[in-house]
């Protein structure tokens, strides 16, 4: 597939590779830009959903995606930054645990009820695994770090909406407890 010259330019020219498993699972391999168009995969239990592309993970709903938002809908194929971030922090930077065009290679895995970003970043193996459980309204971020881990951490982010009304979103106040794992 050829890609118009306008796109090609914007988000690089450096291949990608797709494949589906013989688990059914989708992955793909970015080296160091991301696709012309987000792939994303939906993944929901009954009452709560989020939508998953190769540069993380975004848009939360609980029971109605239009009128129950968790964070911000971006209706915008050629985004390549969601409404969440999901960072590994050195010494040297922040870096998404998302595929980000930022010239660590990235392979995504969609799979039945799961999303997976396997990425290595100046020699830290990080595998971050998004699903939604059956049985609880929510959804679980497992990540998995294997190298020098000294002077590391995790950062998260969400542009909270709570609600279908952005115009409310001013109401929104947000703390951090000091009793939480991290």
């Amino acid at each position: 597939v050829k890609l118009p010259p306008k796109i090609a330019y914007e988000r690089g020219s450096t291949p990608m590779s797709y494949k589906i498993g013989q688990d059914g699972a989708f992955y793909m391999a970015m080296s160091d830009t991301l696709p012309p168009l987000a792939w994303s995969h939906v993944l929901s239990s009954k009452n709560y959903g989020f939508l998953a592309t190769e540069a993380g993970t975004g848009y939360m709903w609980y029971k109605n995606s239009r009128e129950m938002k968790i964070n911000r809908w971006l209706c915008d194929p050629l985004t390549t930054v969601g409404t969440e971030a999901l960072e590994l922090v050195t010494d040297s930077g922040c870096f998404s645990l998302f595929a980000s065009g930022d010239g660590w290679p990235t392979v995504v895995e969609y799979g039945f009820g799961y999303a997976v970003w396997r990425r290595e970043i100046q020699g830290i193996k990080t595998n971050a695994t998004a699903f939604v459980p059956e049985d609880i309204d929510a959804r679980v971020l497992v990540i998995k770090l294997d190298g020098n881990l000294d002077g590391c951490k995790i950062r998260y982010f969400t542009e909270l909406t709570l609600g279908g009304d952005n115009e409310l979103n001013r109401n929104i106040s947000t703390w951090q407890d000091k009793d939480a794992l991290c």
